[in-house]
């Protein structure tokens, strides 16, 4: 059991389709790949959504922990 299985809610960062998301801040919104697709992590968008309404996982961005926790830490200030 994770530690955070019992909660109802989740935290999650939307991703964008790259086209749509218009200029992107340097650290806080990187540039992923999801298949053909090229997709902007939108952090500052960050929230809790109820667990209830996630569907399907989209990805698995493992990859991309790195840049992840980057922009992380850029938004929360630590860079």
């Amino acid at each position: 059991m994770e530690p955070i299985d019992h909660l109802a809610t989740r935290v999650v960062v939307p991703l964008r389709r790259e086209a749509a998301f218009g200029p992107r801040a340097k650290n806080l919104n990187p540039l992923l790949s999801i298949g053909e697709d090229s997709v902007v992590l939108d952090t500052s968008a960050l929230g809790a959504v109820p667990l209830a309404e996630l569907r399907k996982t989209a990805a698995n961005l493992d990859d991309s922990r790195a840049l992840i926790q980057e922009a992380l830490d850029t938004l929360f200030g630590a860079y």
